[in-house]
């Protein structure tokens, strides 16, 4: 998993929770502190760690710990990369490209990049339906991507999923503006 999701996952905890809990987070139990870089890869499950971690020094749980981060994380992502917006003139429209054109340009810059699969099934100007694949599981982090692109285009809408196989872990989502 790309670094840059590690650096913002600390900035998000520092800023949502504490120093303290980002500290705690990243003081292993041998004692070596972990240390990421924007432009390092690390294993997904040392993402699963920290989100673990701050579960158990805030108490709050961990699909809402994803859920947050994942608004938090649009915004960044989009500060830090403006090109992937490119034409997207709404949350329904940026959020039909993830597949078709954000992955396409992540993967350039980063072609180690393991992305989920979008496949869009359904769409209108004020709806959307398409199937997450992923082993990840982290379909909670996208829905909060969704609202952060949402926030972004000062629009509102309603993000529903519902899981349609554990093996491959595919997922429905529904995705309507009102």
């Amino acid at each position: 998993m790309k670094g840059a999701v590690f650096t913002e996952f600390i900035e998000f905890v520092e800023e949502s929770y504490s120093f303290d809990t980002a500290d705690k987070m990243l003081e292993p139990e041998d004692g070596n502190n972990k240390i990421y870089t924007q432009a390092g890869n690390y294993p997904f499950e040392e993402l699963v760690a920290l989100v673990v971690s701050v579960h158990k020094t805030e108490g709050v749980e961990v699909g809402e710990i994803l859920y947050s981060f994942g608004v938090y994380l649009f915004g960044k992502l989009i500060r830090m990369a403006p090109f992937l917006m490119a034409g997207a003139e709404s949350t329904i429209d940026v959020i039909s490209k993830v597949d078709t054109y954000i992955h396409i340009e992540v993967k350039k810059l980063y072609p180690e990049a393991e992305l989920p699969k979008f496949d869009v099934t359904q769409q209108s100007e004020n709806y959307l339906e398409m199937i997450y694949s992923s082993d990840k599981k982290l379909e909670v982090l996208a829905k909060g991507l969704m609202m952060g692109a949402a926030q972004h285009f000062k629009e509102e809408i309603e993000v529903e999923y519902e899981v349609l196989e554990e093996e491959p872990h595919t997922v429905k989502f529904t995705i309507k503006k009102l």
